[in-house]
């Protein structure tokens, strides 16, 4: 007879199987047409209900705005040792002959108040039409398109400054809005578009150099004035006290043009305007480009230290930040069309392309970007956030390293410059509230080796050789101390005393397969390294701890299926469950040319029971923790019976690494249907624009940690 948990698993899958074929899948992604691109993207339009999350327009390192599928920009933040806040009030609207639409504005007005809070001098309220538009997010440009007004074709594509190589266009504090119109009717049409917005610096608070934030109602102390080079007229907004300054403007491009810097009166919040009007005859097409920029040159940390942000070194205000994103638009644009059509011309999945384009999005929310040339991503799905927490770093610095090498270098040397003389690499750069101070405890059982197989990869795949005689003798190092970690010496790492400490987020005791095989890993890396420099001391150092750790593995944490979650018998403690990760060394071996760790024979088994019971207990990828009858292991709650993206990219990467290199074609099916469950789990409702630490198993909607950098480890996937 079988065990009665047994009959409870085999029920159980068949009930979740049942359910997923009932389920409704989120649309796929479909192939679309767009204006400068001479191949069709894949993507999909999402409707303005669709607004879990939406593109942050902004460069690296400069905050952003997020406008989502509604229309409405939502999050904001300018100054980046503040949260994300709302913005009190814009409009960018249209009108057509009598019927007037808007085409974006702030969530802080809602949609339906918009007739009373949108209206303009020269205008009816009851005129304006709230226009169903489709929304096309492919980060850093947004295409939405709004139909016919009119006889009149309506489209906006809003975008900001993200181009690889090139550091001064992806660290603009800008974001361009260019509005295309045709008249396709018989009859010529007039046009005017009204972009406005409200000043709220007094929201901003107090000065660097000692100012006072001063509370609603008092606007006279609000600075507006106009100005005009070139082809562009615009507004720059300030406020006495306050550090920060915004610039509203447009180019100029054949449109009447009028700017009006106090367009809301005296009595209440001021704000400004810019109109421009023309006349569209039968078949005519035009456009035109507007800006809304910020400069906010400074922050404070914790400890009360001012940091220059890299872009106040160049542009003095928000006009000079305006001035010089509205003279390079066009180059702007075209620069990100040409990288996104050679990415989206790759041989991969739609959904694939999709969601690794629109990751980096992560770069632009999490990123700063010092005036001594450092650009960090902060752990914004953390409490407290983080700066450059290492296994993050592991996790998610691959497309920096193909997009941006030298910044990738530059943080890499940041670790190395931090190490404390035993050899110990600092989990993190710095800690809560913008701390530039290093971070040593958490993650101490794999920041050191997660260190060495950074070097190893930068390495690999730059072949700078002064990169690499930085930091070799800093990896060595870091990886002596990593093995003082091994008190019993069978060649693993052990978890720390403290399990809050590692880096799953729930206890682990003695060794873990996913902290030891991190750590072989480490050691081959430490070993290929050595034979570069020729130091065959520390070579024979590194062989002779990966061949005990091997052996020590496969002992004690083999179940003869796959690896065991963790063993310490010491202690007679033991977990059999089935880790989702758990070839994590073993996939970051494969990515970076270091070959097996484990009997293949035994890779390829271990995947596949992560198929069979990880990947089968949910619709959404595959939950991180599985007890060997398939139930999930709720050892650690949430934390353990969820389902974490990054480690779906990771073992979806091992799947398919697995198929090219030992000829399992079965294995890359595999890869390829759990990731894309997970990415359906992060689209659905235009949620790709807030990957999160962790999915509720469930229902595939996210429970803890928005905007996790680690998330970027999609990439691996290619």
């Amino acid at each position: 007879m079988r065990p009665p948990r047994l009959i409870l698993a085999i029920v159980l899958t068949w009930l979740t199987s049942h359910l997923l074929a009932q389920t409704p899948k989120p649309a796929a992604t479909t192939d679309t047409s767009l204006q400068g691109f001479t191949k069709p993207i894949p993507g999909r339009w999402l409707s303005p209900s669709e607004n879990r999350s939406g593109v942050p327009l902004g460069g690296l390192g400069t905050g952003f705005l997020e406008m989502r599928p509604d229309g409405l920009i939502h999050d904001a933040q300018f100054e980046l040792s503040h949260p994300p806040r709302t913005i009190s009030g814009c409009a960018l609207e249209i009108t057509i002959g009598k019927t007037r639409v808007q085409l974006l504005g702030s969530s802080s007005e809602p949609k339906s108040n918009a007739d009373t809070q949108h209206s303009l001098p020269g205008h009816q309220p009851s005129t304006i039409n709230h226009q169903p538009s489709k929304y096309l997010g492919h980060y850093p440009m947004i295409d939405m398109d709004f139909g016919s007004v009119d006889e009149t074709s309506v489209s906006l594509r809003a975008f900001s400054g993200l181009v690889p190589q090139d550091t001064e266009l992806s660290n603009l504090p800008a974001a361009l809005f260019t509005v295309r119109l045709k008249n396709g009717g018989k009859q010529k049409q007039a046009v005017k578009l009204s972009f406005w917005w409200e000043n709220d610096l007094r929201k901003a608070g107090p000065a660097e150099a000692g100012g006072k934030a001063v509370g609603a109602g008092q606007t006279a102390r609000d600075e507006q004035s106009l100005f005009q080079e070139g082809r562009v007229i615009g507004v720059r907004m300030a406020h006495k006290g306050i550090a920060g300054t915004y610039a509203l403007a447009v180019r100029d491009n054949g449109w009447r043009i009028e700017a009006l810097p106090n367009e809301a009166g005296p009595d209440s919040p001021a704000r400004a305007r810019i109109d421009a009007e023309a006349v569209l005859s039968p078949g005519e097409s035009r456009n035109l480009t507007y800006v809304f920029a910020w400069h906010f040159p400074s922050w404070r940390d914790e400890a009360g230290k001012v940091w220059l942000n890299r872009y106040a070194s160049r542009f003095s205000d928000a006009r000079a930040c305006a001035l010089s994103a509205l003279s390079r638009a066009d180059e702007i644009e075209q620069k990100i069309i040409s990288w996104q059509s050679k990415f989206y011309a790759r041989d991969l999945p739609g959904w694939m392309k999709d969601g690794q384009v629109n990751s980096l999005y992560l770069l632009a929310r999490n990123s700063i970007w010092l005036d001594d040339g450092r650009l960090l991503l902060t752990s914004n799905g953390t409490v407290p956030p983080k700066i450059e927490p290492i296994n993050a770093h592991l996790d998610g610095s691959l497309p920096l390293l193909l997009l941006f090498p030298e910044q990738e270098k530059r943080v890499m040397r940041e670790f190395a410059r931090a190490q404390k003389p035993d050899g110990e690499i600092p989990g993190a750069l710095g800690g809560a509230a913008g701390s530039m101070n290093p971070v040593f405890g958490p993650h101490r059982s794999t920041a050191s080796t997660d260190f060495v197989l950074l070097v190893w990869r930068d390495w690999l795949w730059t072949r700078d050789k002064a990169l690499l005689k930085d930091l070799y003798a800093k990896a060595r190092e870091s990886l002596k101390f990593a093995f003082t970690l091994d008190t019993d010496g069978n060649g693993l790492i052990e978890e720390p005393v403290q399990p809050d400490l590692n880096t799953a987020g729930w206890a682990w005791y003695g060794s873990s397969t996913y902290t030891a095989g991190l750590g072989l890993a480490a050691l081959r890396a430490g070993g290929e390294l050595a034979k570069e420099v020729r130091d065959d001391e520390f070579m024979v150092w590194c062989n002779e701890r990966l061949e005990k750790g091997k052996q020590s593995l496969q002992e004690d944490l083999w179940t003869g299926r796959c690896y065991r979650l963790y063993t310490d018998p010491d202690h007679f403690r033991q977990s059999n469950a089935c880790f989702v990760d758990q070839l994590a060394g073993q996939t970051f071996a494969w990515l970076l040319d270091l070959g097996d760790l484990h009997p293949p024979a035994q890779a390829i088994s271990a995947l596949r029971a992560i198929s069979d019971l990880n990947v089968q207990a949910t619709e959404w990828g595959a939950i991180r923790s599985t007890k060997p009858e398939g139930l999930a292991d709720s050892s650690g709650g949430g934390a353990s019976s969820g389902i974490s993206p990054k480690e779906v990219w990771s073992f979806a990467s091992a799947a398919l690494l697995a198929a090219n290199l030992h000829d399992r074609p079965e294995l890359r099916q595999t890869g390829l249907l759990t990731a894309e469950r997970a990415y359906n789990a992060l689209s659905r409702d235009g949620g790709l624009w807030n990957q999160p630490a962790l999915l509720d198993a469930h229902e595939g909607r996210p429970s803890s940690g928005p905007h996790d950098p680690g998330c970027l480890l999609f990439w691996a996937l290619t």
